[in-house]
């Protein structure tokens, strides 16, 4: 299979074809030639019967953009795209890859499951597969080939898994790789799909859906905090922890009780910074910046909040909309920020980092403030380059000595 960039219009082509060694003729068993989809006319698909397409309902309206994969009769899979939908039966689409190899009945073909509006909602490596989920289902590629998705029966074939038990079937808000079990977070609780044996691969023929008696799960991701998860509960008040039994079973725990009223005003999202100390950092919905000291090892555990300087809209505190946890160049982990704040009266956000608590040298060399800049240099009476601050009243430390509100 070849592609041809035809960047210029010709009326003819010659392709000169080598294969043998000497003057001998060269058999060909077949040649086709196909349009690149994307510019090609759509051609009509016509569906024998509304059975099977879309619930029994037949194509929709809403199908135009999504794929449908084909199988010709060589045993070849190509994918088309919906253009136009002409019936319940009929639609026009664009043909990508390799052309059909003639126009015998299609006996196995599928329509995409990702469509506009219905992509994938939170995904996960495990166990060299790539993970996604929409609403009850999990879907993993193939083992090793992440672009691979074509179920099958070999055990390193892509699978599909509609999560369920218990008598329930919540909607999947995450998923999250783990030891020996990939954990799904559900607004019901949380389940573990793995192997059905010890330490066996989970493959289409060999699965476990475990349950476990957990919160549910608000859709924000969790994270790894070494020995256990730490989640967002369903109501996204409250912060959770979750361990896994010597056995492989997974309970939880709710470490927001430590100091409640602070996860109380709504978690938005979680971020986890192990070096220098072990921290898991939220943004609140009021602005402020929620802190959680996670070391169970030790047995320490405490919660805090912190504000941050500025203002925005009424409040006494610039307002921290996300926070992430990459690694330094120190060797430390760095905490990013998105804050907000209301500048010369109007909205500013800013993008600032954590520097790593104060340890070693001079008191005086020590930044003891939540936002600001330093200077070094021959003495100066005119401070420039402060644009960001315009309107806005501002402390300074020179020789040592401090000047408010300039």
């Amino acid at each position: 299979f070849y592609e041809f960039q035809n960047e210029t219009a010709y009326q003819s082509y010659r392709l000169n074809i080598s294969g043998s060694e000497d003057d001998s003729n060269l058999d060909i068993a077949e040649m086709g030639w196909h349009e690149d989809g994307d510019t090609q006319t759509p051609f009509d698909l016509t569906a024998s019967s509304i059975v099977g397409i879309n619930g029994g309902t037949g194509f929709q309206a809403s199908d135009v953009g999504r794929t449908i994969r084909l199988l010709g009769s060589d045993a070849v899979w190509r994918w088309a795209r919906i253009t136009s939908r002409s019936s319940a039966t009929v639609v026009k689409v664009r043909l990508y890859g390799h052309a059909l190899p003639n126009l015998s009945p299609i006996a196995r073909w599928r329509l995409g499951t990702f469509v506009p509006g219905k992509y994938v909602e939170s995904g996960s490596l495990y166990e060299e597969r790539l993970a996604f989920s929409r609403k009850f289902s999990v879907y993993a590629s193939a083992t090793g080939d992440f672009d691979n998705f074509a179920t099958g029966e070999e055990d390193d074939a892509a699978l599909e898994f509609v999560q369920a038990g218990g008598g329930q079937a919540n909607d999947i808000t995450w998923i999250a790789e783990s030891d020996g079990a990939l954990i799904i977070g559900t607004l019901g609780g949380i389940r573990a799909l793995s192997g059905s044996g010890i330490d066996e691969a989970l493959t289409p023929s060999s699965f476990k859906n475990r349950r476990s008696r957990t919160f549910g799960c608000a859709p924000l991701r969790p994270v790894d905090a070494g020995q256990s998860f730490l989640f967002v509960t369903r109501s996204r008040k409250s912060i959770a922890e979750l361990t896994q039994s010597a056995s492989g079973k997974f309970t939880s725990d709710d470490v927001g009780q430590v100091s409640e009223h602070i996860p109380k005003k709504g978690v938005v999202e979680l971020a986890f910074q192990t070096d220098p100390d072990p921290l898991l950092w939220f943004p609140l919905d009021n602005g402020e910046l929620g802190g959680y000291t996670h070391q169970p090892s030790q047995e320490v555990r405490g919660m805090h909040r912190h504000r941050i300087a500025g203002t925005f809209s009424g409040s006494d505190w610039g307002v921290v909309e996300s926070a992430v946890v990459t690694p330094g160049q120190d060797g430390n982990d760095d905490l990013w920020l998105v804050v907000k704040r209301t500048i010369d009266g109007t909205t500013k956000r800013t993008i600032e980092i954590k520097s790593v608590p104060f340890e070693y040298g001079e008191v005086a060399d020590a930044f003891e403030v939540d936002c600001g800049l330093t200077y070094s240099g021959v003495a100066v009476g005119t401070a420039t380059g402060l644009d960001h601050l315009n309107g806005e009243t501002v402390d300074a430390l020179a020789d040592g000595v401090v000047y408010h509100d300039l």
